[in-house]
């Protein structure tokens, strides 16, 4: 019993280290004077670490058989990959938009080029989305696949959850220039 609470811990906090980083691993944000070419691996090792805490977490919750797990893995590796292909073409567009918006006279052309790449790109990654959920459901009994739907939107709040308190912990910081963290009202 008590190894099963430590592993309970465990997960948990391996989720919750490594779902942090994904709220660092967003396009855009600029992570000091790097930019943010420097965190595209990082940012992919933290996407495959939170897939593999994602499904060992849902295969304990619906109880999954090896041969599901090994299917629902491959299934959210196709997707997770597509994924990644829209989201370069998401930040390249987004870059070239910044590029014509610093024009005096920026081309409109182009921009509603960019403007459609974007379009494109996220309507395809929704397509990818609903797919892989859709591959994933065929492959669950019935009781599954609603547990599978409560598991995933579970998963989704934390996540969301997680990003704020880390979005909310970045704006102190800015807020309190030169001043190092600590206690409630940063002092140590």
């Amino acid at each position: 019993m008590l190894k099963t609470r430590y592993s309970y811990v465990a997960t948990a906090i391996v989720a919750l280290v490594f779902c942090s980083g994904v709220a660092f691993a967003q396009p855009g944000m600029g992570f000091g004077p790097w930019g943010d070419e420097p965190n595209q691996a990082k940012r992919g090792q933290t996407k495959e670490i939170l897939s593999t805490v994602y499904l060992m977490e849902l295969t304990k919750e619906l109880k999954l058989t090896k041969e599901q797990g090994l299917d629902i893995a491959a299934i959210i590796e196709k997707r997770e990959k597509a994924k990644v292909e829209h989201q370069k073409v998401i930040r390249e567009a987004l870059k070239g938009i910044k590029f014509q918006l610093g024009k005096d006279k920026p081309s409109q052309r182009k921009l509603r080029n960019y403007i459609t790449q974007i379009t494109s790109a996220r309507d395809k990654m929704a397509d990818e989305q609903r797919k892989g959920r859709d591959e994933i459901l065929a492959k669950l009994s019935v009781e599954q696949q609603a547990k599978f739907i409560v598991f995933h939107l579970k998963w989704m709040k934390k996540l969301q959850r997680i990003r704020e308190h880390i979005r909310g912990e970045r704006m102190r910081r800015r807020d309190r220039p030169g001043r190092m963290g600590g206690g409630p009202r940063g002092m140590k």
